[in-house]
């Protein structure tokens, strides 16, 4: 996931979108993977690229975002989700090297 996370953010160093100037099936296909890490409280993944920060900032901003996604996450399930990747945070910072 951290080299998948280091190809994204390099792939949006030039471009806005991940297949070009515009959203595409490559952007709305990655989404729910990068969405899960914060799903996971692992958005310290994420520091250090900012290209993938903003990308996701701007696909969280379109409105098919909340219609397709957003509108289904489950409050326990992502409760539940953020505790145990809080429980696995120390030992995934380390298998990284953060």
């Amino acid at each position: 996931m951290d080299r998948l996370l280091s190809d994204l953010n390099a792939a949006l160093t030039d471009s806005q979108w991940l297949a070009g100037s515009e959203i595409s099936l490559a952007d709305i296909g990655i989404v729910p993977y990068v969405v899960r890490i914060e799903h996971l409280a692992m958005t310290m993944m994420m520091e250090g690229r900012s290209d993938l920060r903003k990308w996701l900032d701007r696909v969280k901003s379109r409105p098919a975002y909340g219609r397709s996604l957003e509108r289904w996450f489950n409050t326990d399930y992502l409760t539940l989700s953020a505790a145990k990747g809080a429980e696995s945070l120390v030992l995934i910072a380390k298998m990284i090297g953060s």
